[in-house]
């Protein structure tokens, strides 16, 4: 489980503390820094055992506002099946994450040097020859590490210890999503009547192998690790407070008492190798008969295994619509059953 949280890291110029009175900032250079935390603002200064400290205003305090909500209309294709995809992410807000989502839309909006760099350098190149080269190298690596230090936003947390557990319970139900040996994000599915040419099945699906990972948005600078699952054009973030989602250079946000998480269990003809921690419950036929048997009209008529899925859906009143197939049911259930024990656990806590 490649999670981790440290008490301070690093942004930038920015240093975050974390402690058990709440999260500080800081900045400044050797023997002088400004900050600011729970307890307010402060300068501190001084060197060789000399310091000076004055507290600069008292903290503030915040208050909750109410969430929106957005509704999500179904889109068929051409072909019949029906889109499985989430609204754009622009949709996906609340006013408690309003800030935290213009933050980021806004560092990961911000003007990129390096690709000015980089024409300045080619034509340098061609014009002074290789001598320009090492010149060139220099400045778009220092390009590259400015914009990757200035486009950073900061998520500092600081969990208790009974919401540490039951986030580090999460990240290890995560941990056993990705034991499974295939997972596919299902992006439009649909009724056929066609069922002689599709193996007896009755739906069909169009869906990609994805693999889950414990990792963060480039743009994102934290003390911590989140699981994520990709979904197409966009990124699921699973954070202690909240469901990130990232499309692209743009982000949203779904809170988890308004994430719906269900599981069903599902029979599919299988046309692909099938995974090793899946079950085989069943055969059929390449081109099958009403009666289920083989149609003997095809010559390159084979068996087909039906085999025991785990499909795991993922909505919201915002528009997040995502579907997984998933190869151990086991695996997946164990998942699901972490993301409904922790969202009884945040909602235990905020009535606390």
């Amino acid at each position: 489980m490649p999670f981790y949280i440290r008490k301070s890291f690093r942004a930038g110029p920015i240093r975050f503390n974390l402690s058990k009175s709440g999260i500080g900032v800081s900045a400044g250079v050797k023997g002088i820094r400004v900050g600011a935390g729970p307890r307010g603002s402060y300068v501190h200064m001084g060197r060789g055992g000399l310091y000076y400290r004055k507290q600069l205003s008292a903290p503030k305090k915040r208050t909750p506002r109410s969430s929106e909500t957005r509704k999500r209309e179904s889109a068929l294709r051409s072909d019949g099946l029906e889109e499985i995809e989430s609204l754009d992410v622009a949709n996906m807000k609340s006013e408690t994450t309003s800030d935290l989502i213009l933050q980021l839309n806004s560092t990961a909006a911000k003007w990129r040097s390096w690709p000015f760099i980089l024409f300045v350098g080619l034509v340098a190149t061609a014009t002074a020859g290789p001598v320009a080269i090492p010149i060139f190298a220099l400045l778009l690596g220092a390009a590259i590490w400015f914009d990757n230090r200035n486009r950073q936003t900061a998520l500092a947390y600081l969990l208790e210890d009974d919401p540490l557990a039951d986030f580090e319970s999460l990240t290890r139900c995560f941990d056993d999503l990705s034991l499974s040996k295939k997972i596919w994000l299902i992006e439009a599915a649909g009724h056929t009547d066609d069922r002689k040419r599709n193996a007896g099945a009755n739906v069909i699906v169009q869906r990609n192998s994805i693999r889950p990972d414990f990792r963060l948005p480039k743009i994102v600078r934290s003390n911590l690790t989140a699981p994520m699952i990709p979904a197409g054009k966009q990124s699921l973030y699973f954070l202690p407070d909240l469901l990130l989602i990232q499309e692209g250079s743009r982000f949203g946000v779904v809170e988890y008492s308004d994430l719906e998480c269900r599981a069903t269990i599902t029979n599919f003809v299988e046309e692909q190798s099938v995974p090793s921690d899946s079950k085989i419950i069943d055969h059929t036929w390449r081109y099958v008969n009403k009666n289920g048997g083989p149609d003997r009209r095809f010559n390159d008529n084979r068996q087909i295994p039906v085999v025991e899925y785990l499909e795991l859906d993922l909505k919201s009143r915002q528009g997040l619509k995502e579907r997984f197939q998933i190869s151990s049911v086991e695996h997946g259930q164990k998942f699901v059953d972490g993301i409904k024990t922790y969202k009884k656990a945040l909602n235990l806590a905020s009535s606390n």
